[in-house]
Order: C-alpha cells, then sequence, then structure tokens
C-alpha cells in the first residue's frame, strides 16, 4: 500500500471503526446500513468461511481495528497476528483485544505486509477490504498463500458505475488510487498464483463487494 493509504487510515481509524461499533447518531448509524451493507455481509461471510477455527491460527493482512481478529478469538482462534501499516488502527485494536479478553491471542503488528519476512505459517490468512488499495495483487495474494496451510479468504471490490465513480473522487483527493474487480479478474488472480481450489461470492447489490475463498 501506498503511504497516502497508510496516512489515509491514520487519520480515519476512529471513524472506521465505528461502522462496526455503531457508536453514531441513528442517522449515521441507518446511512451505514443502507450504503455499507456488504461491510457486514463479508464480515458474516469471512466468520463462515472461517467456522472452524477453534485451536487454529489465522494471519489478518491489513487488519484494521481488528474487528476480524477479535471476533475469531472469541470464536477459539488460539493465535491471530494481524498486520497493518497505521498505527492508530493498530491502537484501536490492541484496546478493543484487551477490553474482550482476548489479547494473550491477538497480536499487532505495524508494518507493510509485503516487505515482512515470513516467520510462521498460519491455518488461516485473511485480507478484507485491501486489495481494494494494492497495485501488486500478484505479490500480496502469493504472500498470503505461502503464510497459510488450510485456507485464504480476500475481499475484492467491485465495479458499478456510480459508486465506483464517487469512490475514485473521494480517494483520488487523498492521492489514493484503488482497484477493482470482476469476477474473471479474481479467477485470473487466483490462477496466476497457483491458487485452483477457490470460489468467488459475490455480495447482492450494486458495487458491492465480491468474497474469494481458497482451500490450501
Amino acid at each position: 500500500m501506498s503511504v497516502a493509504v497508510r496516512d489515509y487510515f491514520e487519520r480515519s481509524a476512529a471513524d472506521f471503526d465505528r461502522i462496526y461499533s455503531g457508536r453514531k447518531g441513528w442517522l449515521l448509524r441507518w446511512l451505514d446500513r443502507a450504503l455499507r451493507a456488504d461491510m457486514y455481509e463479508r464480515f458474516a461471510l469471512t466468520l463462515d468461511a472461517c467456522a472452524d477455527v477453534a485451536g487454529r491460527s489465522v494471519l489478518d493482512v491489513g487488519c484494521g481495528s481488528g474487528r476480524y481478529a477479535i471476533a475469531l478469538a472469541e470464536r477459539g482462534a488460539v493465535h491471530v497476528l494481524g498486520v497493518d501499516l497505521a498505527e492508530q488502527m493498530l491502537g484501536i485494536a490492541a484496546r478493543l483485544a484487551q477490553q474482550r479478553g482476548v489479547d494473550d491471542v491477538c497480536h499487532f503488528v505495524r508494518g507493510d505486509f509485503l516487505a515482512l519476512p515470513l516467520i510462521a505459517t498460519f491455518d488461516y490468512a485473511i485480507a478484507i477490504g485491501v486489495f481494494d488499495y494494492v497495485a501488486d495483487a500478484d505479490a500480496l495474494l502469493g504472500k498470503m498463500a505461502a503464510s497459510a496451510r488450510r485456507r485464504l479468504v480476500a475481499s475484492f471490490p467491485s465495479t458499478f458505475p456510480v459508486r465506483t465513480q464517487v469512490r475514485r473522487w473521494r480517494y483520488a483527493r487523498r492521492n489514493c488510487p484503488l482497484y477493482f474487480y470482476d469476477e474473471e479478474r479474481i479467477a485470473a488472480l487466483f490462477e496466476r498464483c497457483g491458487l485452483r481450489d477457490y470460489r468467488i461470492a459475490k455480495i447482492r447489490g450494486p458495487g458491492y463487494d465480491y468474497v474469494a475463498v481458497a482451500d490450501l
């Protein structure tokens, strides 16, 4: 990810996490449910894909405020490593893990996943809301596959004329390029990375995400 993306999430960490916590006014909560329904659906799909996580380990690439890492720890994961560029996001993640009593399971590291050495492998590797911002998707997916033993889960933003252009405009103002996908592009990416046993689900709705799961 670029420095601009890191800086954006440093500034917006608290606001971003409120999408999950719901700690905002009723109107903003309603707007989140109406306009960001895919974020809640991809959360549920990811947890479903990791349903047998009890007793297993998880790598969460681009973990943000730790919502996925903590949820998986609460479902019985014995070790969860979250990696993210934004220090403010990781601060929220550490506090939430402590509040939920899983800080002995969840560990958070600041850094660029692609630049970090592979020091361990995990049963699961997930990257949710990450490929939106990654220019070299092959490098990221390939390293995730090398880091996992059992399953890989990733989300990808789809294209839709209105929503795509609005997002491009919003992020262009922050010098943050975005990358969008269709099912054929995701399939080609997985094939190039040597992943053959995969499935791709499109969340119903205009411009809503894909969630792809690969068994390793």
